[in-house]
């Protein structure tokens, strides 16, 4: 057990609370899970600012299935929310295995239209997305 006077950080993938001085040498818990990577059949925000819109989220899961499910009761992500609300559909473009330090990575990066094969397809036919 540790004790209270650590500084502690929080581990990004299983979320336990581990020592500053041991994160290095921690044993992560996160037992594994998928990013995704869902396209928007339209995109949602303001149309008007290029970067005040969307067409894309992503996000981690360890059961794909379940979390796929609260998205499209409209729960889960607030822009899932929204998206559910506009009447807005949706679908899985693409999956990579890893949890939440992946997503992170990816998000960093920016660019999920790049990773969108959807979007992809759409340029390569000389069509918008």
């Amino acid at each position: 057990m540790h004790a209270a006077t650590y500084p502690l950080a929080t581990c990004l993938d299983c979320r336990a609370d581990v020592p500053v001085a041991e994160l290095a040498d921690h044993v992560c818990t996160w037992p594994g899970g998928t990013v995704y990577l869902l396209h928007f059949d339209e995109p949602i925000g303001n149309l008007a600012n290029r970067y005040g819109s969307a067409q894309h989220y992503t996000g981690t899961a360890v059961e794909l299935a379940a979390r796929l499910a609260v998205h499209r009761a409209g729960n889960g992500a607030a822009i899932m929310a929204a998206v559910h609300r506009a009447g807005i559909g949706w679908r899985v473009a693409r999956t990579w295995p890893g949890g939440r330090v992946a997503e992170r990575a990816l998000k960093r990066r920016g660019g999920a239209r790049r990773h969108c094969p959807l979007c992809r397809a759409a340029r390569t036919a000389g069509g918008a997305s």
